[in-house]
């Protein structure tokens, strides 16, 4: 009963979290939205900044969504669509001012998350071009370790309202990561790579 009701103050919290931020949420909040006394809450959670901290461990680092494997039947440009997605996850933390209130509040778990996001780009990225290179999809002269450096600098400076690159609203539409996506495939593409690729952008565009 205890796990559940520990889980239930955790999804509660979670929702409220996505929902309005983080900094505009309150205990009595979470309290009066779980059916539950403050006191209950701070039976499993001493402080707000133990159930922020477990939010972002629960729904960010160990989020099944997030999750990224290299599937050896699919290839590396089919596998960066899927990629896309993952980016569509992390985006909504920028949406709903998880990643600013994080950043202003609790500066150590930010810098977890930070870590969290920079790992996964690089991950993936180094794993995609290897891939792609053996199936004659990307220039085998490229710097697989560059490349993907480049890519999560890219990513972490573009993808942050703060630095004034592009506006908020752009910032927050997935129209900006596919610009960005399109871009780097044809620049990281054999012939080959460019044409599956455009094929296949082709086929999604016209299914939606």
């Amino acid at each position: 009963m205890s796990t559940e009701k520990r889980t239930h103050i955790l999804t509660t919290a979670a929702r409220l979290f996505s929902q309005q931020g983080i900094r505009s949420i309150t205990m009595d909040d979470i309290a009066r939205e779980a059916g539950v006394s403050k006191k209950t809450i701070y039976s499993f959670y001493n402080n707000k900044q133990e159930l922020v901290e477990a939010f972002v461990k629960h729904f960010i680092f160990d989020c099944p969504e997030l999750q990224f494997n290299i599937r050896p039947n699919i290839n590396a440009i089919d596998q960066l669509f899927k990629y896309r997605e993952k980016a569509a996850v992390l985006l909504e933390l920028v949406k709903n001012k998880i990643d600013y209130d994080l950043k202003r509040l609790y500066p150590e778990i930010h810098r977890e998350l930070q870590t969290f996001k920079r790992d996964l780009i690089y991950r993936i990225e180094t794993a995609l071009l290897a891939k792609g290179k053996q199936e004659g999809l990307f220039r085998p002269e490229l710097d697989d370790d560059f490349v993907a450096r480049m890519s999560v600098g890219r990513s972490l400076l573009i993808f942050n309202p703060e630095n004034d690159i592009f506006t908020d609203e752009e910032c927050l539409n997935m129209a900006t990561f596919d610009k960005m996506l399109d871009f780097q495939l044809h620049a990281i593409c054999t012939p080959r790579g460019i044409d599956y690729y455009e094929q296949e952008l082709n086929h999604i565009r016209n299914e939606n």
